[in-house]
């Protein structure tokens, strides 16, 4: 009877076999195996957020590796899974459609793929590179035609542009995988910016030689302006001088006239 007021009152199942003395050392157990866990996460988050691009990416592959070959055996879990597109296998050449039901092994993916940086913000890099808020998982799954076995990822912070996932080794889609033609057209994006920013660089330059040479066009012409107009003061006073001898000559003789 205490037996069945102990498995109520806990919450949970004993089995009939299950002694109650050991209850107590099991969640001893099982909290010492959390707290180890997230001690582990931590040393690994730490030591991770100092890895540069070129390690995280050497990093990556030697996993990648060893989950193929079957030498990383921290499987998370074994699960069904419908494959959410078409994809060929790299090496038997075989389509596989899409929905098709196969078993995959889940593992765990703690070194995201470094092609994702350039196209994310850097809230959504945060999330992926520094904290387990977003997490993505490798599937492995075997081809139903040569048995040879490949990999995907999912892809929860693009998912709107790959669908969720995207080929990671030994498969891809029929057009192209699209997270690679992704990272391409951010690349020709990148490239186009900087194209752009070097030509209104040089539009800046031709600007400031057409404001100089229109500056330099400009003194010119106020220097002619200011030459003809020292001319036109020049004949003007010439013309008033002949004027005023004229003048005078013209008093002269009407004065030689009175007096005769």
């Amino acid at each position: 009877m205490s037996k069945i007021n102990a498995t109520y009152s806990s919450g949970y199942y004993i089995r009939p076999d299950m002694d109650i003395r050991k209850i107590e050392e099991l969640k001893n157990k099982e909290k010492r195996e959390t707290l180890k866990r997230q001690r582990d996460e931590r040393a690994h988050e730490k030591k991770r957020k100092d890895l540069t691009m070129e390690e995280l990416k050497e990093k990556r592959d030697d996993l990648i590796e060893n989950i193929i070959s079957g030498k990383h055996t921290k499987r998370e879990a074994r699960q069904t899974f419908a494959i959410p597109f078409d994809l060929f296998c790299t090496q038997c050449h075989r389509r596989i459609a899409r929905q098709t039901h196969v078993y995959t092994d889940r593992y765990a993916s703690p070194f995201p793929d470094p092609a994702l940086r350039p196209t994310l913000t850097p809230e959504d890099q945060h999330l992926l590179f520094h904290t387990h808020k977003i997490r993505n998982v490798f599937l492995k799954i075997k081809c139903q035609y040569c048995d040879g076995l490949f990999l995907l990822e999912t892809d929860n912070l693009t998912q709107k542009i790959t669908g969720g996932y995207y080929c990671v080794k030994n498969c891809e889609r029929p057009a192209g995988d699209v997270a690679l033609l992704n990272n391409k057209r951010q690349h020709e994006e990148n490239e186009r910016q900087k194209q752009e920013k070097i030509e209104k660089e040089e539009n800046v330059l031709d600007s400031l030689e057409n404001e100089n040479e229109k500056q330099r066009k400009r003194k010119l012409l106020e220097e002619e302006i200011k030459k003809s107009v020292e001319e036109q003061n020049n004949q003007h006073y010439y013309y008033t001088d002949v004027q005023k001898s004229a003048l005078q000559l013209e008093a002269l003789r009407k004065d030689e006239n009175r007096k005769t």
